[in-house]
């Protein structure tokens, strides 16, 4: 069947999908561009997370404005973080897509293109979703309109479930992973290097298992330096897979943040693409790379590939 392209209400907002005969992806423009859901139609799996639905049993998609806490926002699916990841004196936790309501764009069959004005950092940001049959394409604009060279750090900030059996595949050639922080996890290199996947002897981060003891733990570190651009969760259990596939000569790293019981109690992974292995702008403005900075006038493009398949399928 071709790609079917739909609109329905979610809590209030108009959210958009697109539909194949395998996946089903939709999004919130109204939400900063956040994509709800990306569906696996052969096997059921709804990859994206989601909190606990209330007594109602329905999702809920709260309202934010800019300058709120991004814990005011909706807190599930896959934000895009831009041009930040972490607060900084020059931008807001998790960036300043997600409290804005981007505009839809009805201009190409079987595409959810959006647009949003950032104010604070001076930058249009632009992405185009397609589906073609299992495999959603995120494909993205950044424009700089003024006339200083700007920093930023963008990540894509998929939230998904974590289910028994799950295993997160990073790159086939990484064999280290820079640490940004964690916690419950003994012996864990905060700001130092540790091995993938045994970032301590009882850390085994492919298995998303943190301690001996399975208490609630976290962690975030990143992959960088690689060749090959695909990462993942595959599970043997289930035959389950999810793939992200990227160019690494524009995607630098993949940031990975686990959550086992440590965040209000919540099992969760992120896997996301990012232009560099920092979280704040600040950080990008210190690196002076052409990776981290769009100069006046200047727009940059870059893609990246969800998948959603059995692991039989290459």
């Amino acid at each position: 069947m071709p790609t079917e392209r739909f609109e329905k209400q979610v809590d209030g907002c108009v959210v958009y999908g697109l539909r194949s005969e395998t996946a089903e992806l939709t999004v919130c423009p109204e939400r900063g561009m956040r994509v709800i859901d990306f569906t696996d139609r052969r096997t059921g799996r709804r990859w994206m997370w989601a909190p606990p639905l209330d007594e109602d049993g329905q999702t809920h998609l709260p309202p934010s404005r800019p300058g709120a806490p991004f814990d005011h926002s909706p807190l599930l699916g896959m934000d895009e973080c831009l041009p930040g990841v972490s607060p900084c004196p020059i931008s807001p936790d998790h960036g300043e897509v997600w409290p804005r309501a981007a505009t839809l764009l009805d201009d190409a069959p079987g595409t959810l293109r959006t647009r949003v004005s950032l104010p604070g950092c001076g930058l249009d940001f632009e992405r185009a979703v397609t589906l073609d049959g299992d495999e959603a394409r995120f494909d993205y604009r950044l424009t700089n309109p003024g006339k200083q060279r700007r920093p930023y750090v963008w990540a894509a900030h998929p939230l998904l479930t974590v289910m028994p059996g799950d295993r997160i595949e990073m790159p086939a050639d990484v064999r280290r992973v820079q640490v940004v922080d964690g916690d419950g996890v003994r012996g864990l290199p905060r700001g130092g290097v540790a091995p993938w996947p045994r970032l301590t002897p009882a850390a085994n981060a492919a298995a998303m298992h943190l301690n001996a003891d399975r208490s609630p733990a976290q962690v975030k570190f990143f992959a960088s330096d690689f060749m090959q651009g695909e990462a993942g969760i595959r599970n043997p259990q289930t035959g389950d897979r999810l793939s992200l596939r990227f160019d690494p000569s524009q995607i630098k790293a993949v940031g990975v943040w686990i959550n086992r019981g440590s965040w209000h109690g919540y099992h969760q992974v992120t896997i996301g693409p990012t232009n560099a292995p920092v979280q704040t702008r600040s950080d990008a403005a210190a690196l002076n790379s052409p990776a981290t900075h769009v100069g006046p006038g200047e727009t940059k493009v870059w893609g990246w590939v969800l998948r959603t398949h059995p692991m039989k399928t290459q």
